[in-house]
């Protein structure tokens, strides 16, 4: 798969509208998509691997990891997410715990990873025994009401950038 970013985005909004409790008002037809949200899951690991450019690294982990906790804390029916491959979440939270031991986690993933971590069995199924840093983080914040920035620091970065950036724009729009 040689998808970019974009076209992956644009992939998961697609997807992301044959949720039953869409964000979107109109349902399209499902008969003529022939990706799952695995498939797109999975070109973000392939990318990651194929690159060497570190900020292209971190954005594709951050697909990633969103699309882990998506997966596992919110329903099928309203993510219309039915399976992602196990082997890819445990390599995405491995990339992630080895970006955590590095210091190179910068601060947007910081306040990501600390508000996913409010549902700590989302991130330590994974990442116990065998990540202690990931897992470190993840109790760290298990316990802590998080908040996103406000809109206005988060500005347009969240556009393409698939149901991550969506999410995270509906969320400042309810707290606006």
């Amino acid at each position: 798969m040689t998808d970019t970013l974009r076209e992956l985005s644009d992939k998961e909004l697609t997807l992301g509208q044959t949720g039953v409790f869409s964000y979107v008002q109109t349902a399209i037809p499902t008969d003529d998509i022939d990706y799952a949200f695995a498939d797109i899951h999975n070109a973000y690991l392939e990318l990651h691997n194929r690159t060497l450019d570190q900020v292209f690294k971190t954005e594709t982990l951050k697909r990633m990891v969103f699309l882990n906790w998506y997966y596992m804390a919110e329903p099928a029916m309203l993510t219309g997410m039915t399976d992602l491959d196990h082997e890819t979440i445990l390599a995405s939270y491995q990339l992630l715990n080895d970006l955590i031991k590095a210091g190179e986690l910068d601060e947007e993933f910081t306040w990501m990873l600390a508000f996913y971590s409010t549902w700590g069995f989302v991130i330590m199924e994974f990442s116990e025994p065998n990540m202690p840093e990931l897992t470190a983080f993840a109790e760290k914040y298990r316990w802590t009401v998080r908040q996103p920035p406000l809109k206005k620091q988060l500005g347009a970065v969240m556009e393409n950038r698939g149901q991550m950036g969506k999410f995270w724009n509906a969320l400042q729009d309810l707290a606006t």
